[in-house]
């Protein structure tokens, strides 16, 4: 398994230990590390393209003009 530090902002952990709450208060067990896990997985499996686009630089293509 790959191992990094992430940063992250107080209200995503506030938000992140609520969730650990609720679930630990029904009955479950869950580690901040497993969201943060599931959050990249459902990230990568849901929004993949979104992102791909969002972050890949919009080229002016000077072919189109001549």
């Amino acid at each position: 398994m790959f191992k990094k530090q992430i940063n992250i902002g107080i209200e995503q952990k506030t938000d992140l230990d609520a969730i650990q709450r609720q679930i630990i208060e029904n009955g479950g067990k869950v580690t901040l590390m497993d969201l943060i896990n599931d959050a990249i997985s459902i990230f990568i499996n849901e929004y993949k393209n979104k992102a791909i686009l969002k972050y890949t630089p919009q080229f002016y293509d000077k072919k189109e003009d001549e």
